[in-house]
């Protein structure tokens, strides 16, 4: 059966104090974690409000078919306005039923239109069209400012009756996060009207000319957003499952060892040669999965291989002998930073009997959810993703297990990537393990991993204190 045959879901408790909480509000802003139903909490609310009948929904694109489904589901009547990869063209012509009717006097038929980030960007004139509604998904889309598209959001939208926006993690790098999304629905935030008026009051400039928040001004901050918003985390909900971290410490050989520690030392790798520190950590965590960084400079498409870089095994066996034991007959999710390291952990996982998908960040959405449904079938047991492609909107938790064979430097995608395997009705311990090769730039990534609540600058201060407390004990 369908999914959008099934039967409407019963609001859990969560769900339904987030509907009695925004029911009296024009502008509502939902944090709650993933997982926990926030887009159907959000219809519900929609549906009870009165003259509502033209709803905007501005989301990423991996988003939008969880929107889609529910939905459907609910019985709305619904127009997917976006586009994989589109062109102007195409985009305006998803809109052309929704056009025909939008100044139809009369015409109170409740209509949801599903639009991207990308498409509201290219075609700008939905966002001074008349909504009754309009809802911003992952709204962090429109933290930055300068951006087009938090000016568009903001501008355009100013004259919506009822705005909202909704996301699980709101201020991925720092507080100033919130002030864009606040502006968004509210008009202004903390007596702030604007974005600068807000970093003008509440910040100060560094010694690098970076502004940061004046340290009286977190607590404010603080009390503001939840005066302002609907928070709730999984914990709160008593729902979900607890996440079990293990780390697996793998060794090189002292020749491998020896070698990584001058690239380390001395920003030379083979022929490559750089001053930069970015691209020196690039290239380490290229080696600690195994791969030369000359691999880098080829342009593979998603179904190619490329084993002629590859420097070692150790995470790769380490893989396999998982699958083989503790993890045999389980169905696992399989996270990746560069895309050589997945088609080569594919093609071994094939070569051993194992059905494994893929998924890249240039995949299809559609093909995506191809994935994730072949997922809870018997069919497919390991799903490798690259982070940057795997990451919003897609439900992975016919897993249990998700293994990190190596991992970015994003809080916020380290953070979405691992509730990929979370559902509020799955009650079994979630396990994530980290494969980390020993005094590599996978120790300093786990060591910042540690403090869950630190934002983007402190994660990659602490990935830099780490490093230097690991170099200065082998020289």
């Amino acid at each position: 059966m369908d999914r959008a045959d099934r039967k409407p879901y019963t609001l859990m408790k969560h769900q339904s104090e987030f509907v009695q909480y925004a029911l009296d509000k024009r502008y509502v802003a939902s944090f709650q974690e993933m997982r926990l139903g926030k887009t159907l909490a959000y219809i519900r609310y929609v549906q009870l409000l009165p003259d509502v009948s033209k709803i905007l929904v501005v989301a990423p694109i991996s988003a939008l078919q969880g929107w889609h489904e529910e939905l459907e589901r609910e019985g709305e009547v619904v127009y997917p306005a976006y586009m994989e990869k589109g062109a102007d063209a195409r985009l305006t012509a998803a809109y052309t039923p929704f056009i025909n009717r939008l100044h139809l006097p009369g015409y109170d038929t409740r209509e949801w239109v599903l639009l991207n980030y990308d498409g509201l960007r290219v075609l700008e004139a939905p966002s001074y069209w008349q909504w009754d509604a309009v809802v911003l998904d992952e709204s962090t889309k429109i933290k930055n400012p300068t951006a087009k598209i938090t000016k568009m959001c903001l501008q355009g939208f100013r004259g919506v009756p009822y705005r909202a926006i909704l996301t699980g993690l709101p201020n991925p790098e720092s507080e100033l996060d919130f002030v864009c999304q606040f502006l968004f629905t509210h008009g202004s935030f903390m007596g702030c009207d604007n974005y600068w008026k807000f970093r003008s009051k509440y910040c100060v400039p560094d010694w690098t000319g970076k502004w940061t928040l004046k340290y009286d001004a977190y607590a404010s901050i603080k009390q503001a957003v939840h005066e302002k918003a609907f928070i709730r985390r999984r914990k709160d909900c008593n729902i979900g499952s607890k996440k079990v971290y293990q780390k697996r410490v793998l060794d090189f050989t002292p020749e491998q060892r020896k070698e990584y520690r001058k690239v380390e030392r001395e920003f030379v790798c083979g022929d490559l040669e750089t001053q930069w520190a970015i691209v020196l950590q690039t290239w380490l965590s290229r080696l600690s999965g195994g791969f030369r960084p000359e691999s880098g400079r080829r342009s593979l498409s998603s179904d190619d291989t490329n084993a002629s870089q590859l420097w070692h095994t150790h995470k790769a066996d380490e893989v396999l002998s998982l699958m083989r034991g503790e993890l045999h007959n389980e169905k696992v999710v399989l996270w990746f930073k560069f895309n050589d390291e997945l088609r080569f952990i594919r093609d071994m996982l094939v070569a051993n009997g194992y059905n494994t998908a893929a998924i890249y960040g240039d995949t299809p959405v559609s093909k995506r959810e191809e994935v994730a449904k072949s997922f809870f079938t018997e069919y497919t047991q390991v799903v490798c993703c690259q982070v940057k492609g795997g990451l919003k909107g897609l439900d992975l938790s016919a897993a249990d297990t998700a293994i990190y064979y190596s991992t970015g430097w994003s809080m916020e995608d380290r953070y979405q990537s691992e509730d990929r395997i979370i559902h509020p009705r799955k009650t079994t311990p979630q396990l994530i393990i980290d494969l980390v090769m020993r005094d590599t730039v996978d120790e300093d990534v786990v060591y910042a991993l540690g403090d869950k609540a630190c934002t983007a600058d402190e994660f990659l201060r602490r990935m830099r204190h780490h490093a230097e407390r690991r170099a200065a004990s082998w020289k």
